[in-house]
């Protein structure tokens, strides 16, 4: 009896190495809608990077390997990997380069900052005829009811984005034009996008234990905009130099700490190690020992802790967690405006931090402004950099966010540190937490004292849970340096 073979079987097979399959997989969670899921899938491409490569070298090789929200991650990546020296990136500046003509301004900032950091040839393109308008109809009706209206997503995402195009209306452009424009580019990068299919997002739902995810809007809204950035800069509508100010815009990433690692958790960090039935967990949805400086740690590893902003929370069926912001301050900025008063103008990377931007005078120690960048790794504790530079310290090799007198002794450092992962699902009946910490010498800390006379430092303590008994407390502490 004659069985016909399985065409599976007989077809051709791709010559792919398991590095090369493997990448070809885990770029698909890239942009995934769970934003830590996405970014430690980054992290780890860009550490196989750093350390080897060849997958990812392969990858790129083929004539189609991504889809349009996943390139910009990848050459993220790339990028960070390659600072390492290890993998052979001469293999792709020819299609690095290419990418000077790429209608998406941020692949067009990342692949410029290879080809700066490579000492490749990079020419920037402004000369292109700008293309035809198709306005498409839109209402007072879908703004208003965006949320319930076949497309509202696109509305919804324009609100979230229009910050971006806000430049090219201030240069003279028509906005309804740009906003035309951007519907067509995200209904476009709906169909390609991966996650955008309603069932088999749905069916990870079950798979990634977190509680937050986000909409595809997010994700396909911003790249939009910068498609209609990149394709007004590509006809010289934007003016020369853009592709140099990707920080200023929406940015993914920040390559000084993009493979920031976290430490351990310091043991005088302990804290939420009881069950919520027990008399400490009692306790602590009581309040107890909440506005006493005692229940806070003041020492880790002989410095002093002049900083932290620290997340601790049970993954317990009443999600209880506590939030710790503290800080020096010098002036009357603590008490009128809370725990804001340490935060940055700004979300910050590491060089506009060094620069002294978004850094106000009374703030010795600042926080970084939860913004555009999205990690853990971003959201530090620092000392403010222009107090750091008047007091005659130095930026230190020791560290992104340490510094140094002019001995050579680290003064302050900032220190990042992990223990699980903060948005676990319920139940998980388990203490977990993650921050930054500011740590200083005690010279350093003599030093403060006698340059900002009578500064403070502030703490702001958060508890919250929920369930049967929600609880919401908070507390502010403060006391002379």
């Amino acid at each position: 009896m004659s069985v016909p073979g399985y065409d599976c079987l007989d077809g051709p097979v791709p010559s792919w190495s398991v590095d090369h399959a493997l990448c070809r997989f885990v770029t698909h969670l890239v942009a995934f809608p769970v934003v830590s899921v996405a970014l430690a899938t980054r992290r780890v491409l860009a550490q196989y990077f750093a350390a080897d490569g060849s997958g990812i070298l392969a990858m790129m090789a083929e004539d189609s390997w991504c889809d349009p929200l996943q390139l910009e991650h990848i050459l993220v990546a790339v990028h960070v990997g390659s600072r390492s020296g290890v993998a052979d990136l001469v293999r792709l500046r020819k299609w690095i380069e290419g990418l000077n003509t790429s209608t998406s301004l941020a692949v067009r900032c990342v692949a410029r900052r290879i080809c700066d950091e490579q000492h490749w040839q990079w020419e920037e393109v402004s000369t292109r005829p700008s293309q035809p308008i198709i306005f498409l109809p839109g209402g007072t009706a879908r703004e208003q009811d965006a949320d319930l209206l076949l497309g509202g997503d696109v509305e919804n995402a324009w609100k979230l984005f229009q910050a971006m195009t806000a430049t090219l209306v201030r240069l003279g452009l028509d906005e309804r034009e740009l906003r035309s424009e951007f519907e067509r580019e995200y209904l476009a990068l709906a169909g390609a996008y991966h996650w955008g299919d309603a069932e088999r997002r749905q069916r990870w739902v079950k798979l990634v234990l977190t509680r937050f995810w986000l909409k595809p809007q997010a994700i396909l809204g911003r790249e939009a905009a910068m498609r209609v950035l990149g394709r007004r800069s590509l006809s010289g509508q934007v003016p020369s130099g853009a592709e140099e100010v990707y920080d200023e815009f929406y940015p993914i990433y920040d390559s000084n700490l993009e493979l920031c690692e976290p430490r351990e958790r310091p043991k005088p960090l302990a804290a939420m190690d009881w069950h919520m039935g027990t008399a400490e967990g009692q306790a602590w949805l009581n309040g107890e020992g909440a506005d006493d400086w005692s229940e806070y740690p003041e020492w880790i590893d002989g410095f002093h802790i002049i900083g932290e902003r620290t997340f601790f929370v049970r993954p317990d069926w009443e999600w209880p967690r506590e939030e710790r912001r503290r800080g020096i301050v010098s002036g009357p900025l603590g008490s009128e405006r809370g725990h804001q008063s340490l935060e940055t103008a700004r979300g910050l990377t590491h060089e506009m931090y060094l620069s002294g931007r978004a850094q106000e005078d009374g703030q010795l120690i600042v926080l970084n402004s939860e913004g555009h960048l999205i990690g853990s790794q971003y959201m530090w504790a620092a000392v403010n950099a222009n107090f750091a530079r008047a007091l005659g310290w130095h930026p230190s090799p020791g560290g992104p966010l340490h510094w140094k007198d002019a001995a050579g002794a680290t003064t302050v450092k900032s220190v990042y540190w992990r223990d699980g992962w903060i948005w676990l699902q319920p139940p998980r009946f388990q203490s977990l937490g993650e921050g930054w910490l500011v740590l200083a010498s005690s010279d350093a800390v003599d030093a403060i004292r006698r340059t900002a006379p009578g500064a403070e430092v502030h703490l702001w303590v958060e508890r919250h849970s929920h369930g049967d008994r929600p609880y919401d407390g908070r507390w502010h502490l403060s006391r002379d340096l």
